[in-house]
């Protein structure tokens, strides 16, 4: 596991060779997270123009809950069905790139070029999607306790503070058990063949008694977080590929491997490949 210090050290280290990536890169880089990014934009505009008054935010007064519920399924739909085979195209993308390939933004589209690939995307998504809601169990638990806390116990200005200090600590905590599973998407830019839940849970395993690394991980980048929604989100164009490289650098340095990817294993994982 290491001690304290060499685990800040693996999360300061990954940092410092996603920035150097990222530079030398850049225009690439930026130009992937844009075409990943802004789709996922546009759908959830459409939402806001379709469910929510312009004037007040809140949702539109004509809808029925039967309306509603069918704008949000077809919001999660298109997340699910658009935005998800360009978050795997990301993913690559970062993968290959923090391995020393030089890969074209066209990247993003790959899921779009095969079926086989498309398909692949979405089943990574739902388990991707089964983690999340399996460890929002536990963070749910820790919220109410604190907001039971502050309703029954503590009903004082000391009381809020511990109940949103609980919910922020939280939230970083839930965010950060994810992330190892996350590391799935770079097992599979690594493995061609490895099937999605397998890759998932190797990536689990291999960071088992790292959980820290990824909350240190995540706690650095909370204020680039909070700066992306100052300004409405334009800064996720950097902040996105910066951490999926950071990420993907710690998984290397947890594992104490240094991938890189030939010329030959990119060009034939942008075939028909899984």
């Amino acid at each position: 596991m290491g001690s304290k210090k060499q685990r800040l050290n693996n999360v300061y280290g990954s940092k410092v060779a996603a920035r150097q990536d990222l530079m030398q890169m850049l225009l690439p880089t930026l130009g992937a997270a844009f075409l990943f990014l802004a789709p996922a934009f546009l759908i959830s505009v459409a939402l806001r123009i379709v469910c929510f008054d312009p004037s007040s935010m809140e949702i539109r007064a004509a809808l029925t809950y039967g309306q509603l519920a069918e704008a949000l399924a077809a919001y999660g739909a298109a997340q699910l069905f658009i935005t998800m085979p360009l978050y795997y195209g990301m993913t690559q993308f970062c993968a290959w790139r923090r391995a020393g390939a030089r890969v074209q933004a066209s990247v993003i589209l790959l899921c779009f070029t095969s079926i086989r690939l498309y398909v692949r995307s979405i089943w990574m998504a739902l388990i991707q999607l089964l983690y999340a809601v399996l460890w929002l169990i536990p963070c749910a638990a820790i919220c109410l306790a604190g907001a039971a806390l502050y309703q029954y116990v503590l009903p004082t200005t000391t009381g809020y503070l511990i109940f949103m200090e609980l919910v922020i600590v939280a939230s970083i905590w839930y965010a950060a058990m994810l992330l190892p599973y996350q590391c799935g998407y770079s097992l599979m830019a690594e493995r061609q063949n490895m099937s999605c839940w397998r890759a998932v849970r190797t990536a689990a395993k291999s960071c088992h008694g790292h959980r820290f690394e990824f909350f240190y991980l995540m706690l650095s980048f909370l204020f680039w977080m909070i700066l992306s929604v100052v300004f409405g989100g334009l800064l996720l164009i950097v902040v996105c590929p910066y951490f999926l490289l950071a990420l993907y650098h710690l998984f290397d340095r947890i594992r104490g491997v240094e991938i890189r990817v030939s010329r030959r294993s990119q060009e034939n994982s942008t075939d028909d490949t899984t």
